[in-house]
């Protein structure tokens, strides 16, 4: 007899029938948060299973859900659903929605970001009529779930909750964030960790993150050593001098609508994030430095390397359940591992894994092919062995798409002078990936030579029949965070945990739904290492040729 709220779920499911493993996991996750008192689930279930149409069902089940993405891309593929689009309602980006009443200001038409109102001071979008992105952000609020991508609800933590404005002559207040929610479901949540510390936890002073007279050259002076790693107490002179000059641009904008003013906004997040990391580091927890040159100028960045904290006070917050989906968990034989990471208590998280419901020679991972050691200058050593080899695997897979794994751009475009007439290359320009994907399926071109397009590409039936693996994706060293965890803290473990994440979303890219076919071609030797070191799936093992 099932339970009232397996009942439920399967009654909100959006389709008539269920995939391999898909009802079960279902009602086990519903069950997990809406009876048995867990706070946290984890979906970790590969690829074919359909974690979408169960993290909307879920989402169904609670009084107001938060959907969120990693990706741009992904939040495109949940808008686009067309059977699942109904059950929420999705926020895009200013820049993604086309300006209406700021573009009758100037020639061309802009995005709602570029909008001369938005850019203004004294000025609100929210006032103007038909303006996209708040017509979108209003229906999103009101809406009993909401898609956003994941630096949206971080950004939203940091939004004023109301903004007076005035209607038919008297004030009013609306609201301009969301409230907290009861559910907040996390989709690929594998890289969740790297991507926090790198994109959301950090502060960064740089021409384009602050206004230049809050910045004053600040990276300029900073110097960073050949080996070992800056810390946050070697910069914290030159950053409370940043924060000095934010906090009095503050004063200068006092009575500016934030939520419209990007630099206000910006200064303000600043503030709160070095109060944070000041409070973080007496506390003895690390950060390290990064210096980067950008085509704005150098940019200094300061990250935290463990961001359990973070989450817990900026994302967790948010909501009372917590729904983590993905196809690759890392640790998978040890999740404690992982959850500790992410401030999540393990006794309190269930985890839910099922094997791949496609048969293994459907994708087989191919060993045989090894050449060599690429790391070290072992790309330039194998050089005329790899491009024979690729060659040669295309010869086998004559008039079928292929996708080569570069992990660079140096060795995309290497490797495509040798293939002009049969072959496109990621291009290094702003254009979206999935756009030039585009073109290439389009095309007559049988190989598509790639340094990103381990994950969020989707490449079912025809699209994809084969893929190589050049070099294995080590996570690079030269990055402070990577190489204090392991050259400081000696996890090796996470090191390899990394780079078994790639590999194994790589692997994903063109076995998407039942009867596809795709073989993996492994042409780095480094492959065994990480397979002897990394906790791979049995899905992932079963494969192996």
């Amino acid at each position: 007899m099932p339970s009232d709220i397996a009942s439920r779920a399967t009654s909100l499911f959006p389709y008539p029938s269920y995939r391999d493993y898909q009802r079960k996991s279902l009602i086990e996750a519903a069950e997990a948060l809406y009876e048995q008192g867990y706070q946290n689930v984890v979906l970790n279930l590969p690829t074919g299973i359909g974690k979408s149409a169960i993290n909307v069902t879920v989402a169904e089940l609670a009084d107001s859900a938060f959907i969120t993405t990693p990706q741009k891309a992904l939040r495109r593929q949940l808008e686009e659903d067309n059977d699942l689009r109904e059950y929420y309602s999705t926020l895009r980006a200013r820049d993604d929605y086309t300006c209406v009443t700021g573009s009758q200001l100037v020639a061309d038409s802009v995005s709602c970001k570029e909008c001369e109102i938005n850019k203004s001071d004294d000025r609100s979008c929210i006032d103007q009529q038909n303006c996209e992105y708040w017509e979108s952000k209003q229906d999103a609020i009101d809406d009993k779930t909401a898609v956003l991508t994941f630096s949206y609800l971080i950004l939203d933590r940091f939004l004023p909750e109301y903004i007076p404005r005035m209607v038919s002559g008297e004030e009013v207040t609306e609201r301009v964030s969301f409230s907290d929610r009861e559910l907040l479901v996390v989709d690929e949540c594998h890289k969740l960790e790297s991507q926090v510390a790198s994109l959301h936890a950090g502060i960064t002073v740089s021409p384009y993150s602050l206004p230049e007279g809050v910045v004053d050259g600040t990276p300029s002076r900073v110097d960073i050593p050949d080996d070992g790693v800056l810390t946050f107490e070697d910069v914290e002179d030159e950053l409370q001098n940043v924060y000095d000059r934010a906090q009095d641009f503050i004063e200068d904008q006092a009575g500016a609508v934030a939520v419209d003013n990007p630099d206000l906004q910006d200064c303000m997040s600043f503030c709160e994030k070095y109060e944070w990391c000041v409070e973080q580091t007496e506390g003895g927890r690390d950060w390290v430095v990064e210096k980067s040159e950008t085509a704005a100028g150098e940019s200094l960045k300061i990250v935290p390397v463990d961001v359990d904290e973070f989450l817990q006070e900026n994302v967790w917050s948010r909501s009372e359940k917590r729904l983590l989906s993905t196809a690759t968990m890392p640790f998978s034989s040890s999740p404690e591992k992982w959850l500790d990471r992410l401030g999540l208590n393990p006794s309190l998280t269930k985890v839910i894994q099922y094997p791949m419901p496609f048969p293994s020679e459907n994708r087989q991972i191919i060993t045989k092919t090894e050449i060599g050691r690429m790391s070290s200058g072992g790309f330039e050593e194998h050089f005329d062995a790899i491009v024979e080899k690729i060659r040669l695997i295309s010869r086998k897979h004559s008039g079928e798409k292929g996708l080569v794994h570069t992990v660079s751009y140096d060795r995309a475009e290497k490797l495509h002078e040798h293939f002009e007439h049969n072959a496109r290359c990621h291009s290094r320009t702003g254009d979206d990936l999935n756009l030039q994907i585009s073109h290439w399926q389009q095309s007559d071109d049988d190989i598509f030579f790639s340094p990103s397009a381990m994950d969020g590409v989707d490449l079912p039936g025809e699209k994809c029949r084969w893929q190589a693996l050049v070099k294995v994706p080590y996570p690079n060293l030269a990055d402070p965070r990577t190489r204090f965890l392991t050259s400081e803290r000696g996890r090796d473990d996470i090191y390899m945990e990394r780079t078994s994440q790639q590999i194994q979303q790589s692997v994903g890219r063109g076995v998407r739904k039942e009867g596809d076919k795709c073989r993996y071609y492994v042409l780095d030797e480094s492959f065994s290492d990480v397979k002897r070191e990394a906790d791979f799936p049995s899905w992932f093992e079963e494969a192996i040729v």
